[in-house]
């Protein structure tokens, strides 16, 4: 039988990290076994949706480029009313769930005197405690049936083991006592969750069910809702949960606060979310790449997976029963993997659609560079700065020096470290500016300068790599950047020239 999946997430707010994970592993079965893969929008609580979270899931999905609505991937729970009413006549023609009239007022009454009540085999024919089709004569049955609401429960029986099978955790036992008889129907029409869950599987051909572990307790109430209608049940795997950063506790919106991430995967003015983790500069592959592996084992020291590579090398045997603990860093580390593995094509498109996001058509650092360097240097500098990002928004700060002439705020720092009368410092500028003026610049004459720029530090009592520093923070602004001699070269005589005796006149003045 060809393998089927769902995503099925509520529309009752954002689309969590935790909800991404568990529609990443989906995807990624539905690949790995040439399955299918749809979603599933169960909005039967009209009460808790969300205005905009059903269109925030689907482009949060089409964000990470595994999923786009099609006719025949994409239902919605509240078009399936029909289907649902068809299947609980079933259930109550043949005793697997009855009415029940009792109100919440009563219910809760009964809870206050009670804490341990269960509307179950021990109470549902209790009727001086409930009011259900047990309890009632068939004429007040009927009467009720025309006048008053009621939900439909399922019904339970006393003293059962009910064994439900889950592929990452074994057999799991649950005592037919501990439960209650759930409602399958609410007073509104609607299906709950557990009734609707069920016979949406069923009749999509679901046959492997992957959910979050917070799941497990319904694993016995959807186990006899299939039972009662004769169903073979879908095969289970319930994923362990995202945990905070410290390893204690699921992953919250309180942890991310703290932490300085987002838990959601874009932002939203109609959810309240300022930034996502897409306008923080994450790439859709590097989050596919590390949630998949928080609670899944490659089986190798391999930790960077194009989407391809995870479609061909995910099983469920990798996937682990422990929760793991969500690591900001290293999701961070993840996407410069991913940056240095991108062209300089791709670059452009991605820092490009960040910009538009960001500052709309307005120019950018991008176009700065073609203006003053041309296509070809601009290419020649990111490639050099990509391996650099962490995220995309260090874009504008890596290539901030070739576009503006630096200031420099740092210099005092490196000149006073190194010599407190600054007068090799000024040695050595001199000798850089000479050799600018005199000198074609090239990568064997360069490297021969510096060289000779450090033995005559060394000559003068400082350190053989100020030379160095001199020069990059002539250029720069600071000691950071890509390789000096590329700088020197990109940049070109007279740009070089006119930072090194700016940085002159600053130390003189200093």
């Amino acid at each position: 039988m060809k393998e089927k999946v769902r995503f099925a997430p509520s529309p009752t707010g954002p689309l969590h990290i935790g909800g991404l994970k568990t529609a990443i592993i989906n995807y990624l079965y539905a690949k790995k076994t040439n399955g299918d893969f749809v979603l599933r929008i169960e909005d039967t609580d009209q009460n808790r949706k969300v205005i905009g979270s059903e269109e925030y899931i689907l482009q949060s999905l089409k964000w990470l480029n595994i999923y786009e609505k099609k006719d025949d991937n994409f239902i919605k729970q509240s078009d399936r009313v029909d289907v649902y009413k068809k299947y609980i006549t079933y259930l109550i023609d043949y005793g697997y769930a009855y009415y029940a009239f009792d109100s919440e007022e009563d219910l809760g009454k009964i809870k206050e005197k009670n804490k341990y009540f269960k509307y179950n085999s021990s109470s549902r024919e209790n009727k001086n405690l409930v009011k259900n089709s047990y309890t009632l004569k068939k004429k007040e049955l009927e009467e009720l049936l025309k006048t008053d609401s009621y939900v439909i429960r399922l019904k339970t029986n006393a003293d059962e083991n009910i064994i439900v099978k889950d592929l990452l955790r074994g057999n799991i036992t649950f005592s037919s006592n501990e439960l209650e008889d759930k409602v399958l129907i609410k007073k509104d029409g609607m299906p709950t969750y557990h009734f609707a869950n069920v016979v949406d599987d069923y009749t999509m051909g679901i046959t492997t069910v992957i959910r979050g572990e917070e799941w497990v307790s319904s694993l016995p109430i959807h186990f006899l809702i299939y039972q009662a209608f004769n169903w073979p049940t879908p095969k289970f795997i319930h994923l362990p949960l995202i945990l905070s950063p410290s390893g204690k506790g699921k992953l919250s919106k309180r942890h991310a606060e703290e932490g300085g991430f987002s838990v959601f995967p874009l932002k939203s003015e109609k959810m309240n979310i300022k930034e996502g983790l897409k306008e923080s500069g994450m790439l859709p592959e590097a989050l596919i790449n590390f949630l998949s592996l928080l609670g899944w084992n490659a089986k190798n020291d391999k930790e960077i997976f194009s989407l391809g590579e995870l479609e061909k090398t995910f099983n469920i045997e990798g996937l682990q029963k422990q929760g793991a603990a969500f690591d900001y860093k290293k999701l961070l580390w993840v996407n410069q993997q991913h940056f240095k593995q991108k062209s300089v094509s791709q670059i452009k498109d991605v820092y490009s659609e960040y910009i538009l996001r960001k500052k709309g058509n307005k120019e950018s650092y991008l176009d700065e560079l073609i203006i003053q360097y041309g296509e070809e240097k601009t290419d020649k500098i990111i490639s050099l700065i990509k391996e650099r990002f962490v995220t995309i928004k260090n874009f504008d700060d890596e290539v901030e020096y070739f576009i503006k002439s630096p200031t420099y705020e740092n210099s005092n720092k490196v000149i006073t470290k190194h010599d407190e009368n600054k007068s090799i410092c000024i040695i050595l500028l001199d000798k850089i500016s000479y050799y600018l003026e005199t000198e074609k610049l090239t990568s064997v004459d360069i490297k021969t300068f510096l060289f000779e720029l450090s033995t005559l530090a060394k000559e003068n009592g400082a350190k053989g790599f100020l030379p160095m520093q001199i020069f990059r923070l002539a250029l720069v602004g600071d000691l950071k950047g890509i390789d000096l001699i590329e700088i020197i070269l990109i940049l070109g005589q007279e740009n070089c020239k006119k930072r090194i005796e700016s940085l002159y006149s600053h130390i003189k003045n200093y």
